[in-house]
């Protein structure tokens, strides 16, 4: 007897240790009310209360007993799917159509519970304490004990934690429903067998509990929770799925994807890269914005404390879209064909973009074209000032196939800004199954009497394209008949890809004419046109008139002139090309001091008047364009143009000052303009600006490196360096718009703050 006694004092020092971990675990158990604990088990399903609560006084029956074992093992579900074949006992008081039929079944089939020897179970009966803490025993593992050990036992393993159970003989037949929650709700913290895994995790591993449940119940912490925080389509085929904590290593197959809603419907997918909490994941091509349900089956985070059947998230298909950004980087890559990919940049680029040594193109993590001018041939596009055209030599990429193209950081923007910080960019494209077709002709026709347009299904080389002798025209009759220029179609519709001719003389609508293609090759110089014939008709609808199609009054010193065709760049620059006659005021007269021309709006000029010869507020005027302004082909107007306009402001002309100064990278701002600057002292000095911080006790200044004119409303400052958590302002010293009229000191506007470019 002493000896027993001393066991249980050492028993009950151990039990105790493990009831303060696990209590502590559980929110301190021993403060907690019965509901309490009765309203967790709820939560988790391991309790079924009805509308007037959970029965805590009521007694165990044999049949409740059987349910709360069943939940315990974490087999509800599939009692429910097999309730059918287990509702059918060998007991003849269990009614196939009573609620515990399926328990009662499964516990006897288990060998958990066993009935009466004249073959009867008795529901409804009353289940003693330790007919009960039997049946928990053998469901959490213990099955090497005897009847006369089963207090013992319940002792050790931790179920009780009263040392009174060491000595406990008798049955205990008034055990209530309480009693089961205060035993169940222990059991959960306990790991039994020696195991280190609790009942709880082991429920939670099994998928019987939710791990959000038994979070919400209190019996897990927020700090237990493993689960998918976000699911990235990186690209089209592949996928970034990060979890809240770092996980165990997952095997390539443990991930499925399916379509939203339909389980038959499979996007193949393996993990093929596992680092901390993130996973790279391969998948077959997405369709964009579908509904995909992602699942990694068997996860346990690292310190192997939670294991789940399975983790899941719903994510949509991949949509390819352009990055803006005011930072030079990829935007976006768009292949043409299998061998031929177009790189869209966030700012401009030129031929400095043109070294194919740049670009490489990776499958994975392989090289698989290493840029050089025996492999990729690079062409800036003409037709949009952000874009390079990538033609691969002797290669052919596989279709339907992801693949990642690296810039260098060597790159340099139009700015002057280095690509990625000269970190360099990269971004993938799924290529195409179309075959790189042949350079060649779609259309030429008459635009009017002294204009053939010539319609490519490729962009041209502009330079040969641009050179009067690689064609040749003959009418019906074989009269050769003089091309006097040849230009790149300016409008943005034409991509490049359309070139126009003007001749001398006029065409016949009624004759039909032969156009030969000498020699012209296509934008990356791979195909060419050599020595071939095409035959058109001479018939056009363009009269070919050039004509005044609007005019805008943006102050009583500026307006904007628009013409139905793209003009020459000369000639509408030309100021004494314009002239502006009063109607109101008959009286007026006068000859704009600045003609404006922007290439990259090729219908529109800007005129700007003199001090003494500004508009005024309702009055009305005429437009008179000179004979001598020519149209993009050169043909010049040959008649005087005439067009009326009411001037509708009294808005006066503003002096130039600087209206957005943006950080484009950290050596470079970008600055805009109120009104167009002249490509002259002060407005080209570095000096002229001045870019100021606070170190929070000094105004420290800097004076640019350089100062870099893009067009007549926007310049790009170069410095050493920006600290992107400065807060900078700009000034500048004075500014002298284009048309020399208007003059601004820096002391008339405030410094401007500096803002940092958008970065989506």
């Amino acid at each position: 007897m002493y000896i027993r006694r001393k066991l249980s004092v050492v028993l009950a020092l151990v039990i105790c240790l493990l009831s303060f971990t696990q209590a502590f675990a559980f929110g301190n158990e021993d403060s907690m009310t019965v509901d309490e604990k009765a309203t967790a088990l709820n939560k988790i399903s391991l309790l079924t209360g009805t509308t007037t609560g959970f029965n805590l006084d009521g007694y165990l029956t044999r049949a409740e007993a059987t349910t709360f074992i069943v939940k315990l093992l974490g087999k509800a579900e599939y009692v429910n799917q097999e309730k059918d074949s287990l509702r059918i006992s060998r007991f003849p008081d269990v009614v196939q159509s009573a609620w515990y039929a399926p328990y009662v079944g499964y516990c006897s089939e288990s060998g958990i519970i066993g009935g009466y020897p004249n073959g009867n179970f008795g529901p409804n009966d009353r289940l003693n304490e330790k007919a009960f803490l039997t049946m928990v025993l053998k469901a959490i593992g213990y099955s090497e004990f005897t009847g006369s050990e089963v207090y013992t036992k319940a002792y050790e393993a931790g179920l009780v934690t009263d040392n009174s159970y060491l000595d406990k003989t008798d049955v205990n037949s008034e055990y209530k429903r309480g009693d089961v929650v205060t035993l169940l709700y222990h059991t959960l913290s306990i790991s039994p067998n020696g195991s280190q895994v609790s009942v709880l995790k082991t429920l939670v591993s099994s998928g019987a509990v939710k791990i959000n449940s038994a979070i919400s119940a209190g019996l897990l912490s927020e700090a237990d929770k493993l689960e998918i925080t976000e699911v990235i389509p990186q690209s089209a085929m592949t996928l970034i799925v990060k979890f809240n904590k770092e996980i165990q290593k997952l095997t390539a197959d443990d991930v499925q994807i399916n379509t939203f809603g339909n389980d038959s419907e499979v996007l193949n997918a393996s993990i093929v890269k596992q680092e901390g909490n993130t996973l790279t994941v391969k998948t077959a091509l997405q369709v964009p914005q579908k509904n995909y349900y992602f699942k990694i089956n068997n996860v346990s985070d690292l310190d192997d404390n939670i294991k789940l059947p399975y983790v899941e998230a719903a994510f949509p298909g991949y949509i390819q879209k352009e990055i803006l950004s005011d930072f030079f980087k990829i935007s976006s890559i768009k292949p043409v064909s299998k061998n031929a990919i177009n790189i869209y940049f966030t700012q401009p680029v030129n031929i400095n973009a043109e070294d194919p040594t740049f670009y490489s193109i990776f499958d994975g993590d392989n090289e698989i074209v290493k840029g050089s001018a025996g492999t990729i041939a690079v062409k800036a596009l003409d037709s949009q000032k952000n874009a390079v055209s990538l033609t691969l030599k002797g290669i052919s990429l596989a279709p339907d196939k992801e693949y990642r193209i690296k810039v260098s950081g060597d790159l340099n923007s139009e700015y002057g800004v280095r690509l990625g910080e000269a970190e360099g960019d990269s971004g993938t494209f799924i290529s195409i199954n179309e075959d790189n077709v042949e350079f060649a002709v779609d259309k030429i026709y008459a635009l009017n009497s002294k204009t053939i347009r010539i319609d490519f299904n490729k962009q041209v080389n502009p330079t040969l394209a641009q050179q009067i002798y690689n064609y040749s025209l003959t009418s019906q009759s074989d009269y050769q008949i003089q091309i006097t220029k040849a230009v790149v179609a300016p409008d943005v519709s034409s991509n490049g890809k359309s070139i126009l001719l003007t001749i001398n003389g006029g065409l016949d609508s009624s004759q039909e004419y032969k156009l030969m293609i000498n020699n012209l090759n296509d934008i990356s110089r791979q195909q060419s046109i050599t020595e071939r014939q095409y035959s058109f008709s001479g018939k056009y609808t363009d009269s070919g008139v050039l004509s005044v199609s609007d005019i805008k009054v943006i102050d009583t010193g500026t307006l904007d002139i628009y013409f139905n065709r793209e003009l020459d760049s000369e000639t509408a620059a030309v100021s004494n090309n314009y002239t502006f006659i009063g109607i109101t005021n008959a009286m007026y007269s006068s000859i704009p001091v600045k003609a404006y021309f922007d290439p990259q709006q090729p219908k529109k000029v800007r005129l700007f008047l003199g001090s003494d010869n500004q508009f005024k507020y309702k009055d009305n005027y005429r437009l008179v364009v000179q004979a001598a302004l020519k149209d993009y082909m050169g043909n010049p107007v040959g008649t005087l143009l005439y067009a009326s306009f009411p001037c509708n402001t009294d808005i006066k002309a503003v002096k130039p000052n600087i209206s957005n100064a943006v950080i484009i990278a950290k050596d470079a701002v970008k600055l805009t303009f109120s009104r167009e600057l002249s490509l002259e002292t002060p407005n080209i000095l570095n000096s002229n600006y001045v870019l100021e911080y606070s170190d929070g006790v000094n105004t420290i200044k800097k004076i640019p490196i350089s100062v870099n004119y893009i067009n007549a409303t926007t310049m790009i400052l170069k410095f050493d360096k920006l600290d992107f958590n400065n807060r900078y302002t700009i000034r500048f010293t004075s500014l002298k718009d284009i048309s020399g009229m208007y003059k601004s000191s820096g002391s008339e506007f405030n410094p401007v703050q500096v803002i940092m470019g958008s970065d989506k």
